[in-house]
């Protein structure tokens, strides 16, 4: 009978949990002595190498490598070079490795993941100024401002030409008290003119719906609890907090970068050049960097376990995970020399496994979807622009221009008047 093949295994030796060490002791026992959990892709392996009748022995490669170089580093590297007949360690098949490598039928489906500490909780500036923008508040003041002119110009010219500088000031202080008061409710002094009842009508109109729109917005956002807020949702709106450096991205080795939109393949090439990926291989130096650095890591998850956009992250560590939705999906799988004679036969026995695929995963805890970090849902800021209130500056402005009208007749009505009580005399 003829002796089965050994293939040599190389396997990645991951920055492991509590829960990988049992799989790392693995490797002196299999394929000779069971193993209760010695990881879902080695159980993978194993049940396809008992389908083929292969034995095995395991090769341990110091990283998962990459495609720099001509041959690749770390375990890449080593398949590449043929040091290994298998890479059991499942890889996304990206195009820069599938030049290096083949890969098996794929068992996953990853999505990229960005990992970033978990925000603090937003709070609005000047949160009073909130319900306008800018413009607004400005024309709302020149409003206020235009109404008191307009009032003590009136009154200075009808009954107010004869007296003194002192009285003048004082009618203008009284007429300012008197639309700021309308603007917060207060009660108004009723006008003498009809110019005045005019301009005091528009006005009262045009704070009517001014206070109920401010009062409307702010207490929507006092109804509304102060969430955190994700400071981005991928990629593409990851690039230009790169670019201001108010984020940076890490990982553990170098030669590595995240995927991104082919598109915006300049301005994150250009956002490196001030800002480069910091790359550390221990673990302790990525997580404070996530933590107090503003540093943002880049990794890839299986699809199943990301139904949410964000999540919460597993660990002890306030980390919340982003499902990057602006890059595809990819495939993954394990990895073999080019043009092996093996993956022929290897991917015919996978066939029979695939079908107990999740059943396997499913007995790791880690392996479980991510919890929903609902509490990050953002709350957009809520602003009236001029956009929104042009209608009511149109009204306010059409009230004003019929009022300075009637202040003209009114005036050409006083000084006839006028010029008939002198003629009497």
């Amino acid at each position: 009978m003829k002796e089965p093949p050994l293939l040599r295994i190389g396997v990645f030796r991951s920055i492991a949990s509590a829960e990988q060490e049992e799989a790392i002791n693995c490797f002196e026992k299999l394929p000779k002595s069971p193993c209760a959990q010695p990881g879902f892709e080695v159980e993978i392996i194993d049940a396809v190498f008992k389908v083929l009748n292969w034995n095995y022995t395991w090769v341990i490669a110091d990283e998962l490598g990459s495609v720099s170089g001509p041959s690749g580093t770390g375990l890449i590297g080593m398949v590449h070079r043929g040091e290994v007949d298998i890479g059991a360690s499942t890889m996304r098949s990206l195009p820069d490795r599938m030049n290096l490598v083949d890969f098996a039928y794929p068992i996953w489906y990853y999505k990229q993941v960005l990992i970033l500490a978990t925000p603090q909780a937003y709070s609005y500036k000047d949160f009073i100024f909130t319900p306008f923008d800018t413009v607004v508040w400005l024309l709302l003041a020149v409003s206020v401002l235009l109404c008191v002119l307009v009032d003590w110009t009136i009154h200075c010219s009808l009954i107010l030409r004869d007296r003194s500088v002192k009285q003048r000031v004082f009618a203008s202080i009284v007429s300012l008290q008197n639309y700021v008061g309308m603007l917060l409710r207060q009660d108004a002094n009723v006008p003498r003119f009809a110019s005045c009842t005019m301009i005091v009508s528009f006005y009262a109109f045009f704070c009517l719906i001014l206070t109920n729109y401010y009062e409307s917005i702010m207490t929507g956002l006092l109804a509304v609890p102060m969430n955190r807020r994700v400071p981005f949702y991928g990629m593409d709106t990851l690039i230009p907090l790169l670019e201001t450096k108010e984020k940076c991205l890490v990982y553990f080795y170098e030669g590595y970068e995240p995927m991104y939109p082919e598109s915006l393949k300049a301005r994150f090439k250009a956002s490196l050049i001030g800002n480069p990926i910091r790359v550390s291989p221990l673990a302790t130096t990525v997580l404070d960097n996530i933590a107090n650095q503003s540093g943002v890591y880049f990794g890839s998850e299986l699809e199943d376990k990301l139904p949410f956009r964000v999540s919460d992250n597993h660990g002890p560590n306030d980390f919340i995970t982003v499902r990057d939705d602006s890059v595809a999906t990819t495939m993954g799988s394990f990895i073999f020399p080019k043009n092996s004679t093996h993956l022929m036969k290897f991917n015919n026995a996978l066939i029979e496994v695939l079908p107990g695929v999740n059943t396997i995963k499913g007995r790791y805890k880690r392996q479980k979807s991510y919890p929903p970090a609902e509490y990050m849902t953002s709350v957009e800021k809520i602003t009236l622009t001029l956009d929104h209130l042009r209608e009511l500056f149109v009204i306010w402005l059409i009230g004003l221009s019929l009022s300075l009208l009637c202040w003209l007749l009114e005036l050409y009505c006083w000084r006839r008047e006028n010029k008939r009580i002198m003629a009497s005399f």
